[in-house]
């Protein structure tokens, strides 16, 4: 229902609203508990849970690398730490329901982590690798979202799923001034996800 107050809120506050409901700045209280299948997952949910939760820990890493290279200025500097702190928001919404299935969470020190040499050398190179891993992110989502036989998990995948399409635009911007992608983003596998992540983690 449309709430009449709002006539009288600065153009400032609106924005600020839109931020903290929309933009990603932090999951609702409670998001990951609610990101907990109703009911077990199947080992198919379990692998997209896995692949998941290793996209997140690239997603981490990259975005961490990438605030300290020194390249942006700080507008980007704070879009790339927003982008991290979602990502170490979906990492809990995907490492609960992994924990309540009795599975071991794995961290990023079960993992090695390398990027190539000059991966963080400039702008664009950031930002052509922020491209590639961020496509095969959102089409992690978009496949898990279709894919999941949990209603829940399938829908926090597909929240997800926008939260990566908005750091892919981001990446578009900073490498072509091209925000706006495909109307139909690809859905990956797996397999294809799984080829993306085997380049940099180990």
């Amino acid at each position: 229902m449309y709430d009449q107050s709002m006539q009288t809120m600065s153009r400032r506050q609106a924005l600020g609203v839109a931020l903290g409901t929309f933009g990603g700045l932090a999951l609702p209280a409670g998001a990951a508990r609610a990101a907990v299948a109703s009911v077990p997952p199947t080992e198919a949910d379990l692998a997209q849970l896995r692949l998941a939760l290793g996209t997140e820990l690239l997603g981490i890493e990259f975005y961490r690398r990438a605030q300290a290279s020194g390249r942006f200025p700080a507008h980007r500097v704070r879009d790339l730490r927003r982008a991290l702190a979602n990502e170490q928001q979906h990492l809990d919404a995907v490492s609960a329901p992994l924990a309540a299935a009795g599975q071991t969470v794995p961290t990023a020190d079960d993992f090695d982590i390398a990027f190539p040499a000059p991966a963080f050398s400039s702008r664009l190179r950031i930002a052509e690798l922020g491209i590639e891993l961020e496509t095969a992110f959102l089409g992690a989502y978009l496949g898990a979202a279709a894919s999941l036989s949990d209603p829940g998990l399938a829908a926090t995948a597909a929240r997800i799923a926008a939260s990566q399409s908005q750091h892919l635009a981001l990446h578009w911007t900073i490498a072509d001034s091209r925000p706006v992608g495909l109307a139909f983003p690809v859905a990956l596998d797996v397999e294809q996800v799984s080829a993306v992540l085997d380049r940099y983690l180990t």
